[in-house]
């Protein structure tokens, strides 16, 4: 398991129980910053017995080929991770789809690293699990987000009305898609 891929400037990979304490860093040092974009989170979450148990969860899932999440890092600092990319939902048989969530460190934003990742990632899922749609629900207040998906090609397909609770509140998404182009 444990896949590693580079960009110019960063590396993204699969990690394990054994990276618990790097994945714990990155929680609580974005802790406010996540907030008012994920779901609620039990204080037992940023402990290190919850993110190694979450971690191992992330193996099995990829094991059973339901999902895949890939922490990013910049290149020659691969103690400190700046953000995650993950495939969750991942639908074979007639649907070929995914759904694609990303988070970025407070302290790495408006420095193009995020859409840097998201275009290596996407472009693992389309080349090698050879998925045909990846979908990217997004809250529209979050106009650095949108930003980044318009310029990776997604389209907007309109709004969800409450469609996930963020911050104990249900919110509304507008769905971001994009088609793998080897399948046009």
């Amino acid at each position: 398991m444990n896949k590693t891929y580079c960009t110019d400037r960063l590396v993204l990979k699969q990690l394990d129980s054994n990276d618990a304490e790097l994945v714990l860093d990155y929680y609580i040092r974005n802790k406010e910053f996540l907030k008012e974009w994920e779901a609620e989170r039990e204080d037992d979450f940023y402990t290190l017995k919850s993110q190694k148990l979450q971690l191992e969860q992330d193996v099995e899932s990829y094991k059973r080929g339901s999902s895949i999440k890939f922490w990013i890092f910049k290149k020659g600092d691969e103690e400190n991770i700046i953000g995650c990319v993950s495939f969750q939902n991942i639908l074979r048989s007639i649907m070929q789809s995914c759904i694609l969530g990303y988070k970025l460190d407070f302290s790495e934003t408006g420095k193009g690293y995020l859409g840097e990742a998201l275009k290596k990632a996407v472009h693992v899922m389309f080349s090698e699990y050879y998925l045909h749609r990846i979908e990217a629900p997004v809250m529209p207040k979050n106009t650095s987000s949108i930003n980044v998906l318009k310029r990776l090609g997604f389209v907007n397909e309109g709004i969800t009305n409450k469609m996930m609770k963020v911050d104990g509140a249900w919110e509304d998404h507008i769905r971001w898609s994009l088609l793998n182009p080897a399948h046009e």
